[in-house]
């Protein structure tokens, strides 16, 4: 698109024509506040803090609804914007309670924020403060309205990217509330991603409720493994508990946007599982009892190597997954294939109904990298079996050993397999 030349506090840049303000000012190093624009919903304009001057124009403009023109001059830090921007705050806290020490929200909330940056230091409110009690409304949130100020971003997301109307601005005036459609609950699967844009704590993760404060996670950068989008996430560890406590949206325009589902967002659960296997057993005359793993992958490579001396290649199975790295696919590969001689290999698929909403889908394919192992060779070749027959040949006998690299299919072969074991 065409270019055009515009001034920020006396700073000049070239910028495309139909940038917004807030989104031009970033390209200036200028930060414009904003609490109903987000950059994947659409424009509202209702919470008016994002005010700025245009030079030779009589009244401000809001940032998020105004584009950019050719000799543009805005004011971001004039007496008239800050006056406004406070005017502004001070309406916004007026029935907003004084619960930041036990808000989920407090350490990464705009409007704590923006009271410290730009907001009067005391209230001048003296009648009595509206309050409703929490609510559960469904898709994994609790709902506070007195914490609301009404951006409408979480009607905005399920509207927009949702394709759904589950929750919309209720009432008229002073009573004006955030609410579901009709009392029913939210049910599509995006409806998590409301508590992460949310500027305020008026809708939280019942997951991460009380759980932590932000400041004390370690955020890592990681990818979803629950479908095969590969939506970008971050994984917020407390390092101190050595736990998982949220999966939060990584930006990615490529791949997820701003979003992802609520599969990948509480799919951290099973790390911290009280019946995950996390260590090497042996099963004996009295049950299982733990190894190391250097004990056990000596004594099961010795007891491969046994196996295909006496009875040939065609007697071990490897049931790799789907789930596996790219390195690990080609590792499975080399060393099952290439070095031993295996021709049973394969991996189970596990195909799930697609869910198309109006932005964004969740994938039909659980496997976040099935198409990684059919590249990399993770497949029977030369007669070798397939899933369903080698587990099928194991029960028989056939098969000696049947190894499973993360996961099996179900039924797990119990009999007539000399040798088994799970990575």
């Amino acid at each position: 698109m065409a270019q055009v030349k515009v001034k920020f506090d006396g700073r000049e840049i070239s910028v495309e024509k139909g940038t917004n303000l807030i989104e031009a000012a970033k390209l200036a190093g200028i930060f414009v506040p904003h609490f109903c624009y987000h950059p994947g919903l659409p424009v509202v304009g209702v919470c008016r803090i994002c005010l700025c001057e245009l030079e030779g124009r009589p009244k401000l403009v809001a940032g998020c609804a105004t584009s950019v023109e050719e000799g543009m001059h805005v004011i971001t830090r004039s007496k008239k914007v800050a006056d406004a921007r406070r005017a502004v705050m001070e309406f916004l806290l007026i029935h907003h309670p004084l619960d930041c020490p036990m808000c989920d929200k407090g350490g990464e909330c705009t409007l704590q924020d923006y009271t410290m940056l730009l907001g009067p230091s005391r209230s001048r409110f003296q009648f009595e403060k509206l309050t409703w009690p929490e609510e559960d409304v469904g898709g994994k949130l609790v709902l506070n309205k007195n914490r609301c100020i009404l951006c409408m971003r979480c009607v905005n997301l399920c509207k927009d990217v949702a394709g759904l109307d589950e929750i919309a601005v209720l009432n008229r005036g002073e009573q004006t509330f955030i609410g579901t459609v009709d009392g029913r609950m939210i049910e599509n699967e995006l409806a998590g991603n409301i508590a992460d844009i949310c500027p305020v704590g008026a809708l939280t993760s019942k997951d991460f409720r009380f759980k932590a404060r932000p400041w004390e996670l370690t955020n890592v950068s990681s990818v979803c493994p629950h479908c095969s989008k590969g939506c970008n996430i971050v994984v917020g560890f407390h390092a101190r508990r050595n736990e998982i406590l949220r999966n939060t949206a990584r930006t990615n325009m490529d791949v997820n946007q701003w979003w992802i589902c609520d599969r990948g967002r509480g799919g951290f659960h099973h790390v911290h599982d009280e019946k995950r296997l996390t260590a090497p057993a042996r099963r004996g005359d009295k049950g299982y009892q733990g190894v190391s793993w250097n004990e056990a992958l000596l004594e099961i490579s010795a007891s491969l190597r046994d196996i295909i001396l006496r009875h040939g290649a065609r007697a071990v199975g490897v049931l790799g997954s789907g789930t596996l790295t790219n390195e690990e696919q080609y590792l499975t590969r080399a060393v099952f294939r290439d070095g031993l001689g295996i021709t049973h290999i394969d991996f189970p698929r596990r195909p799930q109904p697609e869910v198309r909403y109006a932005k964004f889908t969740i994938e039909g394919d659980k496997d976040p990298n099935a198409r990684g192992a059919l590249l990399c060779g993770v497949a029977p070749v030369q007669s070798g079996l397939g899933v369903r027959d080698m587990v099928r040949a194991a029960a028989e006998g056939t098969i000696k050993a049947l190894l499973f690299l993360r996961g099996a299919p179900s039924p797990i072969p119990r009999a007539g397999c000399s040798a088994s074991a799970r990575f």
